[in-house]
């Protein structure tokens, strides 16, 4: 047997999942893509502070660069999702908006982090771009997270997801 462990001091708190704010995150293998290559976007709540019982997702992205992709006509893959019910999800591919909630069954509630969807886009032209929640804190008409004991809005951050699509290498 080696030497006992020596705990190290840190002038630093220690930082908790109570510490970390609730927040929407978009997700994807990378950001860098070459046109006409799939890119899969996965939608994750971080709720580690409170219980919640539903989210609204609002997002925007550029239909002149990405194209969303449907299967079997949904647009929405809640496979393995913390939710089980996505009332209304529209589509508006003219101006690049998403909407859908995501609810806990009737009395159910959630906390930690977790997958809510995914969605899977074209990369249809060079150049740029950004898929973004619609956000502003304290509004109630945009994304947000629905807490279950205060029944309100306790969304505090909303992490976009930058991209850039290139011409394929020859």
């Amino acid at each position: 047997m080696g030497q006992p462990l020596k705990e190290e001091s840190s002038s630093q708190p220690a930082t908790t999942s109570s510490q970390e704010p609730t927040s929407l995150i978009l997700v994807s293998s990378g950001q860098s893509y070459q046109k006409s290559e799939t890119i899969s976007v996965e939608i994750r709540l971080n709720a580690k502070k409170e219980e919640i019982n539903g989210v609204d997702v609002i997002l925007d992205y550029d239909p002149n660069i990405l194209e969303l992709k449907y299967t079997d006509s949904k647009f929405l893959n809640s496979t393995d999702s913390i939710f089980n019910m996505f009332p209304l999800p529209m589509v508006d591919e003219n101006k690049g908006r998403i909407s859908f909630s995501g609810l806990v069954s009737p009395g159910g509630s959630f906390k930690g982090e977790g997958k809510v969807a995914s969605l899977e886009f074209e990369a249809k032209a060079v150049g740029q771009t950004k898929i973004e929640f619609v956000f502003k804190s304290g509004a109630t008409t945009d994304s947000n997270v629905s807490s279950y004991v205060q029944l309100k809005d306790i969304l505090e951050k909303a992490t976009d997801l930058n991209l850039v699509v290139k011409q394929p290498s020859k």
